[in-house]
């Protein structure tokens, strides 16, 4: 008898576990000790980021009013190290400096550790409408003679590198912009506050001091 109340008792845990496993995933039922994070504070902390790349995007500009030869040489590299900051950031502290000024946080859905495969995951649309942006960019300014392209304005610059730009690649650069409207407004629908990168990823966006946090109260609710 003794024997048998032992494997009920270990079934009837495993169901247990199963269930509690399901509702945690799901949000169904389930007292999720985790606060997620809205809108307000992910705009907040991509405000500071961008403040953060600012002397690299300076250096993008200052290459490109300069000279041709300037531009095509740090067009690529700075584009990379742009990129490369958010992927490590996220993937070893699964903060960026825009984050963790906000006090938020990168981690699974299970509540672990981003690491760098899940955070290239996450900016893996970015990434890809960065690197194809930045191609175009590149081969623009390569088609344009140097000399000529020196002389104009800085004005004049952006309109020969855009009319340098082929037809496919305005399309695209039109319908890459629109990507980051549905990634922002599909977190409002549904609870985890989880936007298109976060489902890509396995990710989600909490607060890193949750008990100091009443989701509502800060005006980050949504």
């Amino acid at each position: 008898m003794d024997r048998e109340a032992a494997v009920v008792a270990a079934a009837v845990a495993d169901v247990v576990a199963v269930e509690g496993d399901f509702m945690k995933n799901t949000g169904l039922g389930y007292d999720d000790p985790m606060k997620y994070v809205g809108v307000f504070r992910r705009v907040g902390a991509a405000l500071v980021d961008f403040v953060v790349l600012l002397p690299i995007l300076a250096i993008l500009f200052w290459a490109t009013s300069y000279s041709r030869t300037a531009a095509v040489i740090v067009y690529f590299p700075l584009t990379l190290l742009m990129l490369a900051y958010r992927v490590y950031f996220t993937g070893r502290w699964g903060q960026t400096l825009g984050k963790k000024t906000m006090g938020i946080k990168v981690v699974q859905v299970n509540g672990q550790e981003v690491g760098f495969t899940r955070a290239i995951y996450r900016d893996s649309v970015n990434i890809t409408i960065s690197l194809v942006s930045g191609t175009l960019m590149f081969m623009a300014l390569l088609s344009l003679p140097s000399v000529e392209f020196d002389a104009l304005k800085l004005g004049d610059k952006y309109l020969r590198i855009m009319a340098a730009t082929p037809p496919w690649g305005h399309k695209f650069n039109a319908v890459s912009n629109w990507w980051y409207l549905p990634n922002a407004l599909i977190l409002l629908f549904n609870a985890k506050r989880r936007a298109v990168h976060d489902f890509i990823a396995g990710t989600v966006v909490v607060y890193v001091d949750k008990s100091a946090i009443v989701v509502g109260q800060d005006g980050d609710g949504i």
